[in-house]
């Protein structure tokens, strides 16, 4: 009985390994989903710029083409001016020409402040390059070491299952069956637990002594009736004792 105990413990010890091993595996997708949610929003930041540039750039011609209108109309009213036979015709081809004149200089202060919004989109456009290529990178390198965990994690869980079958056929099956439906129980982390001063380890439960007595024996396998694990009498107890 001591014997299938200890086996039980040690076949304990496994699936508590493996059950790390797994939960590790599991946190994997959340790492890289962290990382692509990040280059997702730089990538849509770097076309935002990209796209307010094109827009500046547009805004930018269209104002420019304005100016060479204007300045393709003064040319043709200096034109005019040399035809005209009255004052009165040429102050008015001069009020025109001025016009023309501060219709130039407002948008060419409107192109300066679009240069600067350009300067700016640019500004924002090189650095979201840069922060763009380091995430890919590290993106990269997460992965590749991510990767490299799952290889080991994957290598280690298979050579722990191989060291439990071992341990399965020195188990009696209806034990193992009642250890599995306790392990099953999520909120169990452990199925095989210690009696420690009369009590259930887990619960807290007080065992009576005949009980305790017969688990410190090993004369019998008991559960606790508070919370029905597997209990154990520890060599700890005994340096206690």
């Amino acid at each position: 009985m001591k014997d299938e105990l200890i086996n039980l413990l040690k076949l304990q010890d496994i699936d508590n390994e493996i059950n790390k091993m797994e939960v590790s595996k599991e946190r994997i997708p959340e790492e890289i989903d962290e990382i692509s949610n990040l280059l997702v929003d730089k990538k849509a930041l770097l076309e935002h710029s990209k796209n307010k540039l094109a827009e500046l750039e547009k805004s930018k011609r269209a104002i420019e083409n304005e100016i060479k209108m204007e300045e393709e109309r003064i040319k043709k009213d200096k034109e005019k001016m040399m035809q005209v036979k009255s004052n009165e015709e040429y102050h008015a081809i001069l009020r025109e020409i001025d016009n023309s004149r501060k219709e130039i200089s407002d948008r060419e202060t409107n192109i300066l402040k679009f240069m600067e919004q350009m300067d700016d989109a640019k500004r924002e456009i090189e650095e979201g390059d840069l922060q763009l290529n380091k995430l890919e990178v590290e993106m990269n390198a997460k992965n590749d070491e991510l990767n490299r965990f799952l290889k080991d994690v994957d290598a280690n869980i298979s050579s722990k299952t191989k060291e439990r079958e071992q341990y399965l056929s020195k188990i009696k099956l209806p034990l193992l069956k009642k250890y599995d439906m306790i392990k099953n129980k999520k909120e169990y982390p452990d199925a095989v637990v210690k009696v420690i001063s009369y009590s259930c380890s887990a619960c807290n439960m007080h065992i009576p002594h005949q009980m305790v007595n017969e688990i410190r024996g090993s004369k019998q396998i008991h559960v606790c009736p508070s919370c029905e694990r597997i209990l154990y009498w520890s060599e700890e107890n005994e340096k206690n004792n």
